[in-house]
């Protein structure tokens, strides 16, 4: 009988309902948290392809995509033409 005559002071009632706030409360923050750390790293990675693409503007750039069609990579091709002339001479001595 007694948890019946605690129950009945109201200030109970009012701490009972603050406690629970405050575990869903903290429930939900700890979970938006973790969902916006994952945001900001897909973002980051988002951010880092489109400057490698930016970076090298005269190379073929592939962007790989998930299956929800999310950037996951790029595939850079880049192609160097090298046209030149060359000449060596040389001097030996025998003795």
């Amino acid at each position: 009988m007694l948890v019946l005559k605690i129950i009945e002071y109201p200030v109970f009632g009012v701490l009972v309902g603050a406690l629970i706030a405050v575990l869903v409360t903290r429930w939900y923050y700890v979970r938006a948290a973790v969902e916006l750390r994952e945001e900001s790293q897909r973002l980051l990675r988002a951010t880092n392809l489109v400057l490698a693409f930016l970076e090298n503007k005269d190379a073929t750039v592939t962007v790989k995509r998930d299956a929800q069609g999310m950037p996951t990579g790029i595939i850079v091709a880049i192609e160097a033409h090298a046209k030149g002339t060359s000449a060596a001479v040389g001097h030996a001595e025998v003795s």
